[in-house]
This record gives C-alpha cells, sequence and structure tokens, in this order.
C-alpha cells in the first residue's frame, strides 16, 4: 500500500496539515509496518508514537476499508473523509424526527445499492439479464465460487476477499501498463 493522504493536528491553539504519504514497507522478509512519508518521500514517522499527540491520518475516500483497518490495527488514528453536506442533513433529519431519519437512511441506503448495482454490471455484465437485472443465480454462483463455497462470512473474510481483489487490480494495472510501454 502507498497511499497520499493528510495529516492534521492542533498544537499551540493551531491547525496544522501536512501532506503525506501513507506506506507499508517491510524489511528483510519481515512483517509489513506503516510508516509515514513526507511529500518528498522521506520518512517522517515509522510508528504512532512518533506523530504530534492528537494527530489523524487522513486518507483518501477511495481508500479500501481493508486498508485503512490495517492502518488503525498499526495504531494510528486513521480515517476517511466525511461528505459535511451529507452528515448536515443527516443531524437535521435526526433532529427532525423517526421518520425523517429513517427517510434518510433508505435514501441513502438505495443510492448506495443503486451505485454498487453499476459497478457490479461494468464489472461482470454476465451476471445481468437484457432488462439489467440481476440474474440471482448466476450471481449466488460467483458469490460462492469467490469464498470457497462459505455461505456465512467473518470480517476477516472480508478483508482477505478484499486484499485479494486489491492483488489483482495491482496485477492487472501492472499487465495493462506493460502493454502500452512495448
Amino acid at each position: 500500500m502507498r497511499v497520499r493522504g493528510a495529516l492534521v493536528w492542533e498544537a499551540g491553539g493551531q491547525a496544522h496539515r501536512d501532506e503525506v504519504i501513507v506506506s507499508d514497507e517491510s524489511v528483510n522478509g519481515s512483517a509489513a509496518r506503516f510508516v509515514i512519508l513526507d511529500s518528498q518521500g522521506r520518512q517522517r514517522a515509522s510508528g504512532p508514537d512518533e506523530l504530534p499527540t492528537g494527530s489523524v491520518l487522513m486518507l483518501p475516500d477511495d481508500t479500501s476499508m481493508s486498508d485503512l483497518v490495517d492502518v488503525r490495527r498499526a495504531g494510528y488514528d486513521a480515517r476517511r473523509p466525511v461528505d459535511e453536506a451529507t452528515e448536515a442533513r443527516w443531524a437535521e433529519a435526526k433532529a427532525t424526527s423517526r421518520e425523517a431519519a429513517i427517510a434518510f437512511a433508505e435514501a441513502e441506503l438505495a443510492e448506495n445499492n443503486a451505485r454498487l448495482s453499476r459497478q457490479l454490471q461494468r464489472l461482470h455484465p454476465e451476471l445481468f439479464d437484457s432488462e439489467g437485472k440481476l440474474i440471482e443465480r448466476e450471481f449466488t454462483k460467483k458469490l460462492l465460487e469467490r469464498t470457497g463455497g462459505k455461505t456465512t462470512l467473518t470480517y476477516e473474510d472480508i478483508l482477505r476477499m478484499d486484499k485479494e481483489w486489491e492483488r489483482r487490480q495491482a496485477e492487472n494495472h501492472r499487465r495493462v501498463s506493460c502493454k502500452v510501454l512495448r
């Protein structure tokens, strides 16, 4: 993993923000550890205790959940950005009524479902019929294939599958890059 992010903290009543790179490094076959590099790639910190007190690593919103969890497990306070406008609407809905909060949550769920369905259809068009509806039997078959036949997944299983997907994406990207350079 090598992700650009920001390190934010407060000192002496002043807010600070530095552009950084979060990188997992493995030295001589040892287990990977996360280090924070400055914008020029020089090591700034090899652990959370070397960062200013109260500092937070802000990672891009497309950072995978497994990478976010790994950085947090290494002891860093890491977060992805939150859409402030959405948070304000959510707070307003909760303050208005229980029904408004439920309606907001259902709308957000529908929006995420539609986005993920479009992404799934783009990646696996064979799982959809000519009208764009999901073919449940094909979807179930593909899921069982990907999970090794498991019908119940643990959180660790999901993180492992996420890492495998990222590895395949990186391999595909390298293959495409090599073909372009030839």
